[in-house]
């Protein structure tokens, strides 16, 4: 399988969901998602392409742990959660957009959000979308 279109009317995917689906390429998540649980797509190492829908307020813990051909990802800027090492692993990630309002689960007082986030990327941020980073415009 390589590109999966979930039904609308889903609010929750749930812990290990897609854990290890290697050939999944691309994920359509439906309006009205509320939640992806903690490792929901590790080691989906072929997923380049997932479209977060704006409904999203919670992401668990390494929900994307290995994605290693992931090279974006705009957070929506309802997301309040975002688990502890969301993209650990995501080794091609080079931009991340974190909205404001964004709480992280454990670890508050780490300075260093690219790592409590598990992104390699190395532009410095801020949570209300600007960088330091002059080329980024808000994306870590």
């Amino acid at each position: 399988m390589t590109t999966i279109e979930l039904p609308a009317g889903l609010t929750s995917i749930g812990e290990f969901a897609f854990y290890g689906c290697s050939s999944m390429t691309a994920i359509g998540l439906p309006i009205g998602l509320a939640s992806l649980g903690g490792y929901a797509f590790r080691n989906c190492s072929s997923l380049k392409t997932i479209a977060l829908p704006a409904s999203l307020t919670s992401i668990g813990e390494y929900a994307f742990e290995d994605c290693s051909s992931m090279t974006s990802v705009a957070l929506p800027a309802g997301l309040t959660s975002l688990g502890v090492g969301a993209f650990y692993g995501c080794d091609s990630l080079t931009s991340i957009w974190l909205p404001d309002g964004l709480t992280w689960e454990g670890l508050k007082e780490l300075d260093d959000k690219a790592e409590l986030v598990g992104c390699p990327c190395t532009s410095e941020w801020r949570q209300d979308g600007s960088s330091t980073d002059s080329d980024s415009d808000g994306e870590l």
